[in-house]
């Protein structure tokens, strides 16, 4: 199954909760923020529930199979040195908030956003050192939340046509 990321940008907050309330409004390009438990910081910047309506999307295909998606994850882990093994592998440092909770992230905040999108420009030169098809994932990557950095935010889709 392919893994989807989509991003938003020019999100507007709408009064209430996402829920029947916002579809009765018949509101076009309405998004739920999801939060995870153990990562609230990552939605920073929107609330968690709420519902927003946004201007532009971009999807964004960055793996054929989940299983490509997992062995560049662990590329990027292996080129910033990360260990999820070590004591305090939740530190702050690049990417720690996509190697918290891969596959299940919730929504990346405009906050959250801007810090990857720096993180990726950091690293940019170093991750064409693993290859063309690892320099290509990351920089599918980097757009993503390029894209979204200012006034958007980020949700991994497991499928697009699910």
């Amino acid at each position: 199954m392919p893994v989807f990321f989509v991003a938003r940008k020019g999100l507007k907050k709408l009064d209430g909760k996402f829920g029947t309330d916002i579809w009765a409004l018949s509101v076009d390009n309405v998004v739920e923020v999801h939060g995870h438990p153990d990562c609230p910081h990552v939605a920073e910047g929107l609330e968690v529930g709420g519902a927003y309506q946004f201007q532009e999307e971009q999807w964004f295909a960055v793996a054929r199979k989940r299983r490509e998606f997992r062995k560049r994850m662990e590329q990027l882990a292996g080129l910033v040195g990360y260990n999820w093994r070590a004591a305090g592998a939740d530190a702050p440092g690049p990417f720690r908030e996509l190697f918290r909770h891969p596959g299940e992230f919730g929504t990346f905040g405009p906050v959250v956003s801007a810090k990857l999108a720096a993180d990726f420009a950091a690293w940019d030169v170093r991750a064409l050192a693993l290859g063309k098809r690892f320099y290509f994932w990351f920089g599918l990557m980097s757009k993503l939340f390029e894209y979204a950095k200012d006034d958007g935010a980020v949700w991994q889709e497991s499928n697009r046509y699910e």
